[in-house]
């Protein structure tokens, strides 16, 4: 499909740093997806998880949050509650959440990720695994130095 094309060059766009470019790319995604899909169909989702990316990339981790949530909400709406996307979603808030200093939030989407990833039937050496679980470790690290500065 053509949608997959223009994530895909935005994607190697992002990584070459030409971040403008990957943004033309992805809206030309995006544009497509809202004229031809429902607003709720999952491969919005995809998209906006790319385009939070660029936020990130950016800084703009407020709006990048924003993209994520959207995504996570059509998700919930359009997929199984164990689907790997989810957890990929939850994952990605974790990060901009822990960005942001919301380490409670972080921790909740961190522990999200793994709980699906468990549910999905991925394996402890599977790579996006090893992903939710460094993630989760090394918020739970901050989670308790937090408390310990609390006390």
């Amino acid at each position: 499909m053509v949608v997959d094309r223009y994530n895909y060059i935005g994607w190697v766009r992002k990584k070459q740093g030409k971040i403008s470019e990957a943004w033309t790319s992805h809206e030309q995604a995006m544009q497509i997806l809202q004229k031809y899909l429902p607003p709720t169909h999952p491969r919005l989702a995809v998209t906006y998880n790319y385009i939070s990316l660029l936020y990130s990339a950016m800084n703009d981790h407020s709006s990048a949050l924003d993209c994520l949530e959207k995504a996570l909400h059509i998700q919930e709406q359009a997929l199984q509650p164990n689907h790997p996307h989810l957890a990929e979603t939850h994952f990605n808030i974790s990060i901009i959440f822990e960005r942001l200093n919301k380490v409670d939030d972080a921790f909740q989407h961190a522990k999200k990720a793994i709980d699906i990833g468990n549910q999905a039937f991925l394996t402890s050496d599977d790579p996006q695994m090893k992903m939710y679980q460094e993630q989760f470790d090394k918020i739970l690290l901050l989670t308790q130095s937090c408390n310990e500065l609390v006390l």
